[in-house]
């Protein structure tokens, strides 16, 4: 990848995920920094989002690395706007968000 100059995602869907991927950071030279995450809430057997969650992933981060929130069905819409209100990215795909939280299709 460093060859290419293609750097990953890093797509965690929960805080295990995260601590793994904070140790394979920490392998040197193993990844160009800064990296990005991608937070993603909502999957079948990951976590739902909620504000609290999200500022624990944040905090655990390292410092530089950008993010994004990725949440399937109801989690779209409210991970969506705490990620633009607290400056990061929003990951925005029809196939994961067919409905508003009041259930109004897209």
């Amino acid at each position: 990848m460093k060859k290419s100059g293609t750097k990953p995602e890093m797509e965690i869907y929960d805080l295990g995920g995260m601590y793994n991927m904070l140790f394979l950071n920490n392998q040197k030279g193993l990844f160009e920094q800064p990296l990005h995450f991608q937070f993603v809430f909502g999957v079948l057997g990951g976590s739902p989002f909620s504000p609290g969650y999200l500022e624990t992933l944040l905090n655990l981060k390292p410092p530089g690395a950008t993010w994004s929130v990725c949440g399937v069905a109801k989690d779209q819409f409210k991970g969506g706007m705490c990620a633009a209100v607290w400056g990061g990215h929003i990951r925005v795909g029809l196939e994961d968000n067919i409905k508003m939280p009041n259930g109004a299709i897209t």
